[in-house]
């Protein structure tokens, strides 16, 4: 699993870090971000040696807690990632993020991890309903227990939420081809090609604005 990196995140935390008042607020801010930038370059023994540091100088940042979670899980030390995350969810319990990587620690069927991690999924969609990793895991769940006819559904509320993810690419596609952003229209397009169901109307959409694209740059 690749680590992935979002430079938005580090720009609010850059702005709490100035804002904020406190050294060891801050020194724990910085420690966060510096972790942030390591997970980003994928160097998960930086991450977590930057995370505890984070955590340890501000028990309370839950951010901290659950991206040396993540450290932990990427480095397959499931155990300890699981340990992280319940911190991050003392400190943030809404957080989906952090219920989605926790419910990945636990496995086991027919385990008492089984049903806490039925539990954290189940949570995730009563707070967002098609959350495509929620209910992906929750129909390989269903699956592994023969329940084909459970897991179809699961995957179909799936694939509905992808192609809504779909719209957003074509949505965004427009708006480039307006402006005359020819590839990242192209971009996008394949993106919503990739998202949206065969033969449907925005789907059809999508690819006649392709071929007028293409046309024009010829």
């Amino acid at each position: 699993m690749k680590p992935r990196f979002c430079l938005y995140g580090v720009v609010l935390l850059l702005i709490a870090l100035i804002s904020c008042g406190g050294s060891k607020r801050e020194e724990a801010l910085a420690a966060y971000v510096s972790a942030l930038q390591a997970y980003g370059k994928g160097d998960v023994a930086a991450t977590l040696t930057l995370a505890n540091k984070a955590s340890s100088l501000d028990p309370e940042l839950g951010p901290a807690w659950s991206l040396a979670g993540k450290a932990s899980f990427v480095s397959g030390d499931y155990s300890r990632a699981a340990v992280f995350f319940k911190r991050a969810l003392t400190r943030n319990p809404a957080s989906i993020d952090t219920r989605i990587w926790l419910a990945r620690t636990r496995s086991g069927p027919g385990s008492k991890e089984t049903i806490e991690r039925k539990n954290l999924l189940e949570s995730v969609l009563s707070d967002d309903p098609g959350n495509p990793y929620a209910l992906r895991m929750l129909a390989q769940d269903a699956a592994m227990a023969s329940d084909a006819k459970g897991a179809r559904i699961l995957l179909d509320n799936a694939a509905n939420a992808a192609s809504e993810f779909g719209m957003v690419f074509l949505d965004r596609a427009s708006l480039r081809w307006a402006s005359g952003d020819f590839q990242g229209t192209l971009s996008d397009l394949d993106k919503a090609l990739a998202l949206l169901p065969d033969g449907s109307v925005s789907a059809a959409g999508a690819v006649e604005l392709r071929k007028r694209i293409l046309e024009v740059s010829k």
